[in-house]
């Protein structure tokens, strides 16, 4: 037999370069959701935004994101602003919101993206078409966390849309 011995180095980079296509993490490129119109289009009145986010999570971990008003492009990626909040497997919590709009057809949703893949599935809406109200009251529903949610840092998406629902996190509507 002949045995051929190898360095740590080439072994350490032969393992690696076994193991690399294994290892490869997607990048996570979430999709823009998108409006006709807006409360920032030129010519447009009224709010049709989603002012305020309050989202109370494990322990004293909270998201508030509040009197946002209008986006310049109808939709705002708010996520480098917030530390994350502890939401915990089986549980439940109270996610509170508000418009700037004057009408009672104005509905959000919520998504989270439990399997970090980029995308906001069916699977991850936890909110459906809850009815805003206008500023400064809120509109509250409930957010239930899957059992088999994994421990990590989550995208979440609160989408608001005008006399819609059953929408998703990514396609086109008229007002929002």
């Amino acid at each position: 037999f002949n045995i051929r011995w190898f360095t740590t180095k080439a072994l350490v980079l032969m393992i690696i370069g076994l193991f690399l296509p294994i290892m490869q993490v997607q990048a996570q490129t979430y999709c823009t959701p998108t409006y006709t119109w807006f409360c920032g289009t030129a010519g447009v009145s009224g709010g049709d935004d989603l002012n305020s986010v309050v989202l109370n999570g494990h322990g004293t971990s909270v998201l508030s994101d509040l009197n946002t008003n209008c986006s310049a492009a109808g939709y705002s990626d708010r996520t480098a602003m917030f530390t994350p909040v502890d939401l915990m497997p089986s549980v439940s919590y109270n996610i509170q919101l508000n418009t700037t709009y004057f009408s009672n057809s104005e509905y959000a949703s919520v998504w989270i993206d439990f399997n970090n893949d980029g995308t906001f599935d069916a699977a991850e809406k936890l909110l459906t078409d809850l009815s805003l109200v206008q500023s400064p009251a809120f509109s509250t529903g409930t957010l239930s966390i899957p059992v088999n949610a994994t421990a990590g840092i989550r995208r979440m998406r609160v989408r608001a849309v005008y006399n819609g629902s059953g929408f998703d996190a990514c396609s086109s509507y008229g007002y929002g």
